[in-house]
């Protein structure tokens, strides 16, 4: 079993090769061209309309901001997850259906809607509906309009999103001993799947 925080960290290393920053969030450097040349899906053998299934999980983690220890529990830090991909021909428009497992138990289905471009770079808005929950498990404050930002390379599937709070705890992250005295954290959340079909 890999570990949950290298996991994450690794995927953030992904991202930042390929992003900027501004407004201290994530976010993918759009004004670098695509390459004129690739015709959508040619590169990665996706066509508009195909469906993808994908299999692995979904992650979320607390950092202290200052010193960078885990506050969250890694054992809580993922949830297995099965999805589907859809290529909806909008240019470049894409959706991920991802149900989501504690163990083998089915807790919830999230849809993210967004876009990917030739190379496979994806933009995924924040799932309606998520927000609330994820301020009542961790007690952040969560910006408004965060995106998933990273990559499809045709086989491997990864998306995340950061934001700094502060939180106090919430209803599962108190248990780990979060409030407000711990301070401002570093929040990420990931998608992390591979393709099955």
């Amino acid at each position: 079993m890999r570990n949950p925080r290298n996991l994450i960290l690794a995927m953030l290393a992904v991202l930042v090769a390929g992003a900027c920053t501004d407004n201290g969030l994530l976010t993918v450097d759009e004004t670098e061209p695509e390459p004129e040349a690739v015709a959508f899906g040619d590169r990665l053998g996706l066509q508009p309309g195909m469906t993808v299934q994908l299999e692995g999980r979904t992650t979320f983690a607390g950092y202290a901001s200052r010193t960078g220890e885990l506050v969250s529990d890694p054992a809580w830090n993922y949830l297995n997850a099965a999805g589907t991909l859809q290529l909806t021909g909008d240019r470049h428009g894409v959706t991920l259906e991802i149900d989501e497992y504690f163990g083998d138990v089915y807790l919830r289905t999230r849809l993210f809607t967004g876009t990917i471009t030739p190379s496979g770079r994806v933009k995924l808005a924040w799932p309606q509906g998520d927000l609330s929950q994820a301020r009542e498990h961790t007690g952040c404050r969560i910006p408004p309009n965060l995106h998933y930002h990273g990559f499809f390379d045709g086989e491997s599937f990864h998306v995340a999103t950061e934001f700094h709070s502060l939180c106090d705890g919430g209803t599962m992250w108190k248990d780990f001993g979060v409030s407000l005295e711990t301070g401002p954290l570093h929040v990420t959340f990931g998608v992390d799947l591979t393709r099955v079909d």
